[in-house]
């Protein structure tokens, strides 16, 4: 009834308490929503982070970016044709620390990671909708991302 149309989820213990968390997409309303883990598959009420004005942010993916052993966040914005980084911190908070667009009309949908090219740096996969092309942003020592390279 809210308008939140959750389209992607993950989970990782965030808050380094033990207990698994949940991350999801709020769709319709423009940002992500984490719950806290509070054992017995009980969780805490969700928390919100702005992923833009009219993002509609589609997928999700979790993995430690700039190597602080704290959970990052990535998110795929596909309305504003962008990526969002969300960097976590040991209490389980996050800031928006960077946008990286993903070409014009392109309509990032889903996203996932890896070190695609075995230089102990994880890269960005995205794949485009809107341009039918999978999009790579190779990461870099400081947990920023770049050199990109598509593939239709």
């Amino acid at each position: 009834a809210d308008g939140s149309q959750p389209q992607s989820i993950a989970l990782s213990d965030f808050n380094h308490d033990g207990w698994l968390d949940i991350v999801v997409t709020n769709y319709g309303i423009d940002n992500i929503g984490i719950l806290f883990g509070l054992g017995n598959a009980i969780f805490s009420p969700m928390i919100t982070y702005s992923t833009g004005i009219n993002s509609s942010p589609y997928s999700i993916a979790i993995a430690d970016f700039n190597h602080d052993n704290h959970s990052d966040i990535v998110v795929t914005n596909s309305e504003t044709d962008n990526i969002a980084i969300f960097h976590g911190y040991s209490n389980g908070t996050f800031a928006l620390t960077a946008l990286y667009s993903t070409g014009t009309r392109s309509r990032p949908y889903t996203v996932t990671v890896g070190d695609l090219n075995n230089d102990n740096y994880l890269d960005i996969i995205i794949a485009n909708s809107g341009t039918s092309n999978i999009f790579i942003l190779y990461g870099y020592p400081n947990g920023t991302f770049g050199n990109e390279t598509s593939y239709p």
